[in-house]
């Protein structure tokens, strides 16, 4: 099997794996649904704004209790590379 993820505009990853017995139960307590209750509707400016980063219009809400991108990563020399790379930090 393959999980496939894609996120506006950035890079698609393909993830082979091969699904254990039991997979089914251990799935079902992952609690998904639970996880996405708290889950924002956006308009498309909104949208737009958050993918860009700059302020959001009409958008109130503050971060807690869940981890957030900090930053993301600018360097890209000999030595080392994080271009891209996305630096989380949870918010107590």
């Amino acid at each position: 099997m393959v999980a496939v993820g894609y996120g506006s505009g950035d890079a698609a990853e393909a993830v082979p794996f091969h699904p254990v017995p039991g997979w089914e139960q251990a799935a079902g307590r992952i609690g998904v649904a639970e996880a996405l209750a708290g889950a924002i509707d956006l308009s498309q400016a909104q949208y737009e704004a958050l993918h860009d980063g700059r302020e959001v219009p009409d958008f109130q809400y503050a971060p807690r209790r869940e981890f957030r991108i900090a930053r993301v990563g600018t360097q890209y020399d000999a030595g080392f590379q994080d271009l891209g790379v996305e630096y989380y930090e949870y918010v107590p």
